[in-house]
């Protein structure tokens, strides 16, 4: 799986008969926040902004584009092919950014676009190629495997949303729900399966938030009380607690732990 998210200038792109030569074979899944045209099998498609576009590349093809920005994405035939066998049926499936199927994948693509995975690689390509296959056959893939794809995505966009919320006072569950579009109890169910909780999760990722900040050598100024309230704590003995039961020393050790590195 090839994954990018470039800036086009105005243009035409074609890939003709010769340029076929080079034995390219995979699809390509395309987003762009502009509308432009796409010419395959002799038919012009124009396109609207968010629309996810997948086509076969041994076969020709034209784009029509404006300036826009565009996901673009590499998917392997054969494991397409496997999961969703009416991809081979059409050279070009036009596929309506309305679903929340779509937003899903789409959301997640742009995810992985800002933050690239740079270890254990493999298993979110497998989670993309099923989400690409429940758009185009819904009920023909296999369902566990289908929801297993679909909510490894939407659990690590949860996580996305808690990290960009992180040290939001107000933040809880119903939040993230609601700018998720999902439900508190499905949020909580995500959790479930990797043996935690959101309240878990969340404090988890404060608590890290806080070593990070105090084992840095330029907040050594910083009063432990004030760290703690900003990652959320609302008194210093509790976060003292969770701090020593998730790291086996206290944020006074870790504290000392700098200062005696700069003497």
């Amino acid at each position: 799986m090839i994954l990018g998210q470039t800036y086009y200038s105005p243009a035409a792109v074609t890939r003709d008969r010769r340029a076929l030569m080079d034995g390219r074979c995979n699809y390509i899944l395309s987003i762009h926040d502009a509308d432009y045209e796409v010419e395959m099998d002799g038919k012009t498609h124009t396109i609207p902004s968010g629309q996810i576009v997948i086509l076969d590349e041994s076969n020709p093809f034209a784009f029509r584009l404006p300036g826009t920005w565009g996901t673009v994405l590499s998917l392997e035939r054969r494991q397409m092919e496997r999961l969703a066998p009416t991809i081979a049926g059409r050279s070009l499936h036009i596929i309506p950014a309305a679903s929340s199927d779509a937003a899903l994948l789409a959301g997640y693509l742009a995810l992985l676009n800002r933050h690239p995975p740079t270890t254990n690689v493999d298993p979110i390509a497998d989670h993309v190629h099923h989400l690409v296959a429940r758009l185009l056959t819904i009920g023909q893939m296999r369902e566990p495997t289908g929801r297993a794809a679909i909510g490894a995505a939407r659990l690590r966009l949860v996580k996305a949303d808690i990290a960009r919320h992180l040290f939001d006072p107000g933040l809880d569950i119903g939040d993230v729900a609601r700018r998720q579009q999902v439900s508190p109890r499905y949020i909580q169910q995500l959790f479930a399966r990797e043996g935690t909780t959101f309240s878990d999760h969340v404090r988890g990722a404060r608590l890290d938030a806080a070593l990070k900040r105090l084992a840095d050598p330029r907040q050594v100024g910083q009063p432990i009380s004030h760290i703690a309230f900003e990652a959320g704590f609302g008194d210093l003995s509790t976060f003292n607690r969770a701090f020593r039961k998730r790291f086996g020393r206290t944020p006074r050790d870790v504290r000392a732990e700098v200062l005696a590195i700069g003497r």
